[in-house]
């Protein structure tokens, strides 16, 4: 392309957004210290939903050269495959996109643009409501510091159809890659042993852009939520991970969000220690909350695990689209300096957000292991890659090298001085918009610096009473603590054990055993994880269950997994204790004990059991008796017979080879069930469909 003058003339026209007229001007370009995109489309419209093919020249002199619009293209020149992309950015008339070096038939050409790693795949990012221009630049260029990789990032202008567009950054997509996310190929063929381990590409975002498949997790992001949490395979791609990888990746995040909903999450060999790269997870969370980016953990939130071999572990990042970060959101609160983003579900102006937090990260952030080594890691980036002065020699670097491309950028957009979704503040010109991003940048930090280098533990809760207690649930309450900071939570622990935390000071515990005697304490918690030197106790005890009780089954709207593992919607419902013996003695609890839950909806009544039992027998010769065995007595009619009538059925399920059958009526067709073998003995799920049991269920029988 060969130009002696490059000028944009626009006719006057008007584009209303966010309750701006926005009117182009035209702008002449020469020249840039910037390297200079040049794309053209030959006519066509770059589209959403897929990409059309065009051309592409660079015109790039080298670092401290000027380049020139005339000058042919000397860096690149060649196809591209290019489409819009974005999600609420695509409102903006300054659109996003994506594009793919190709060969001159078409297939995937692997370059090196402008000092970047050789790949095919691209962004040009044009910030617009960002008016500084530099806040994804920014975030990225700490994260690289940091040792966590980040999108490589360039400056540069756009020429696009012979219109001048303003500033773009050119950036890596978020690709597998041994330049980029560096884990293992995963082939389609790849379907057993440790080659199906990794690697994996999961992504939690909005439903939108490219292809979308994925799952949704079981656990809500906080008691009693409607949401779930919707994980996307990003790599492999939808269209081409197999079934057997998708089961694989979904069982992996299961059993990982299960051991974080456990009581146990934090123990040291059965905690979650043992699924995460913690430093990944640290550093995530620290780059999040500088930025105190409204979208942090809950979209354009990526996460990625090798094959076992290499890494068996889940790490945080790459981070991504961080342009509303650094206070130039208007909601959520987003551009306050003070309180902390990780604590997004608890805002009760997100509460109708589909878009929630994981649980988990509220679980990380009570774990003191976590908080501790988070603070650590805090405190040292402070004294240099977070250190004021750096972040603001950086954001100084940028804007020396946008002095001149800014200009020429707001006279094409010219948005200085009016709001753009979502901006919380509104500068006059752009020295007002630096002004303002250093301003709130050492505000959070100082704010951060308040409560992470704190060491002044809270003062204990005090004056725990009892407000109600059941067969299976205890709610107390306590006047709430003091901090110099401010109190973060409450833990709460049942017999010396962790049960539970919460940031009010009234809590219900249930799953309880009936009849039993429990020592209640709690302590209270701020945010650098000092915890109170003292702790509130109370002892209560739980009514016992008598005949006249019954056994409380309770409705349930879920579908339980018949797998043996107690998922977390168990929680909900009480244990209860099987205490008669028919025959022989019992010498103590090892020797044998068990308990039960119960549920039930329209379609199955559920049952879970475990058993201590120090001996596992099959010794029956074929007779079910004499095997370790569980017997089901359903008395339909509730008849309340010793004896066994029509409407009765009898279910034996022998626990060592899971051979079921049904005495009375040899009703056994669409009965689930799963038996897990344990040290101390067993453990038993089991879903009975209400139509095997020729009825349907009825309120209080």
């Amino acid at each position: 392309m060969h130009l002696k003058r490059f000028v944009v003339q626009l006719s006057w026209f008007a584009i209303f957004f966010a309750f701006n007229l926005l009117i182009a001007h035209p702008v002449e370009f020469e020249s840039s210290n910037l390297p200079i995109i040049v794309i053209n489309t030959h006519g066509q419209t770059i589209p959403d939903e897929y990409r059309i093919v065009a051309d592409m020249g660079i015109i790039f002199n080298g670092p401290g050269q000027r380049n020139y619009v005339n000058q042919p293209f000397n860096h690149f020149q060649g196809k591209i495959a290019i489409e819009l992309r974005g999600s609420s950015s695509q409102m903006f008339p300054k659109k996003q996109y994506a594009f793919e070096t190709q060969t001159e038939n078409g297939d995937n050409l692997n370059v090196s643009l402008l000092g970047l790693p050789r790949e095919n795949d691209w962004i040009l990012y044009g910030p617009y409501s960002d008016k500084s221009l530099m806040r994804n630049v920014l975030i990225y260029q700490l994260s690289r510091e940091m040792g966590q990789y980040a999108s490589r990032t360039r400056f540069c202008e756009l020429i696009l159809n012979d219109d001048y567009r303003g500033l773009y950054i050119l950036m890596e997509k978020i690709k597998r890659d041994k330049h980029r996310v560096h884990i293992s190929k995963l082939k389609a063929k790849e379907t057993t042993g440790d080659e199906l381990t990794g690697g994996y590409i999961i992504k939690i975002d909005k439903l939108a852009g490219e292809e979308i498949d994925g799952w949704y997790s079981i656990f809500p992001p906080y008691p009693e939520s409607n949401y779930r949490i919707y994980y996307q395979y990003h790599y492999p791609k939808p269209d081409r991970i197999v079934k057997e990888q998708k089961t694989y990746i979904q069982n992996w995040i299961f059993r990982f969000e299960k051991t974080f909903y456990a009581n146990t999450f934090m123990e040291v060999d059965s905690g979650y220690y043992r699924f995460v790269n913690l430093n990944s997870f640290i550093d995530f969370f620290i780059l999040n909350e500088i930025s105190r980016n409204v979208d942090g953990y809950r979209l354009s939130t990526f996460m990625y695990k090798d094959r076992d071999s290499k890494d068996p572990y889940l790490h945080m990042g790459p981070i991504w689209d961080f342009n509303l970060g650094f206070g130039n959101a208007d909601y959520y609160h987003a551009y306050q300096t003070d309180g902390w983003q990780v604590h997004f579900n608890r805002d009760p102006e997100t509460q109708y957000d589909p878009f929630k937090i994981p649980f988990w990260w509220e679980r990380l952030v009570i774990d003191s292991v976590f908080m501790k080594q988070m603070i650590q890691r805090y405190q040292q980036l402070r004294s240099s890659i977070l250190a004021t002065d750096h972040i603001v020699d950086l954001i100084h670097s940028y804007v020396d090298t946008l002095s001149e491309a800014q200009v020429r950028n707001f006279e094409r957009w010219p948005i200085l001085g009016t709001y753009v979704w979502p901006n919380y503040y509104v500068g006059q010109n752009y020295e007002d918009e630096i002004q303002y991003l250093i301003n709130w940048i050492k505000n959070r930090l100082n704010w951060m610096d308040s409560q992470l280098f704190d060491t002044e533990p809270p003062t204990a809760p005090s004056q725990l009473s009892l407000l109600a207690i059941n067969h299976s649930s205890v709610s107390i309450s306590w006047k709430t603590a003091e901090d110099n900071v401010g109190i973060a939570g409450y833990d709460i622990y049942l017999d010396g054990e962790y049960c539970k935390s919460t940031r009010i000071s009234y809590v219900q515990i249930s799953d309880l055993l009936d009849d039993h005697s429990y020592t209640i304490s709690v302590r209270s918690r701020d945010f650098a994880a000092n915890r109170s030197l003292d702790q509130a106790i109370l002892t209560v005890k739980t009514p016992p269950f008598t005949a006249a009780d019954g056994i409380i089954a309770l409705k349930t709207n879920h579908f339980f997994n018949i797998d043996g593992e107690m998922e977390h919607e168990w929680s909900a419902f009480p244990w209860h204790d099987i205490k008669n013996t028919i025959a022989g003695n019992i010498a103590n609890e090892s020797d044998l004990s068990a308990k039960f839950k119960m549920a039930w909806n329209d379609t199955y009544i559920y049952l879970f059991v475990k058993i201590n039992d120090e001996q596992k027998v099959r010794d029956s010769g074929g007779n079910f008796w004499a095997d370790d065995l569980l017997e089901v007595y359903f008395d339909m009619d509730n008849g309340k017979s010793n004896n066994f009538t029509n409407n009765d059925f009898q279910f034996q399920l022998t626990l060592v080879d899971s051979n079921l059958r049904e005495l009375q009526h040899q009703a056994i067709s669409g009965v689930l069930q799963k038996v897990i073998f344990l040290n101390d003995g067993y453990q038993i799920e089991m879903a009975f469909p209400w139509t095997t049991l020729l009825s349907g269920a009825k309120n209080g029988k």
